[in-house]
């Protein structure tokens, strides 16, 4: 029973680390479009908008940006 908790302790740990690394990685890539589209850089940051918007379809700054576009 104890090595049982320790695994499932184990996956849920690993399941929360993924789903951090996930939000990291959303939250880079609209930092960077964001930065692009400071710059006038409107290509490259839709590239980034893009990224994110693929990684998470509900991110609302996403939304709001690549609408000014």
């Amino acid at each position: 029973d104890t090595e049982d908790a320790r695994q499932e302790y184990i996956w849920l740990q690993g399941e929360e680390i993924r789903f951090i690394y996930k939000k990291n990685r959303i939250h880079c890539n609209y930092l960077m479009a964001l930065g692009h589209l400071g710059l006038g850089n409107n290509e490259k940051a839709m590239k980034y908008f893009n990224i994110a918007a693929e990684m998470d379809n509900n991110h609302q700054g996403v939304q709001i940006h690549q609408k000014m576009i």
